[in-house]
């Protein structure tokens, strides 16, 4: 199976952790996790927008989500590369 790197806008990071109290991102921050990895592992759906190259992973995405404006977090096996936006 083909390697799917998945290219996330680096502003999903302050998108998603914006919902949680600054307490709540000092305590989840406390261990080795960057804040890339608790944004990756607090997020439920993930909005298309934030995804450079939706097109190039669409064929690698479930049929049935496929077109809904979001996907179902990051599958396992895919790797994630943060980008800033041009």
């Amino acid at each position: 199976m083909k390697k799917v790197t998945v290219k996330l806008y680096s502003d999903f990071v302050d998108w998603i952790l914006s919902d949680y109290s600054h307490g709540d991102l000092v305590e989840m921050l406390g261990g080795d996790e960057t804040k890339e990895d608790v944004a990756l592992s607090v997020m439920g759906m993930l909005p298309n927008e934030y995804i450079e190259n939706y097109a190039e992973i669409e064929p690698f995405i479930d049929e049935e989500n496929r077109g809904k404006g979001f996907i179902h977090g990051i599958q396992d096996g895919w790797e994630v590369k943060f980008i800033d936006r041009i």
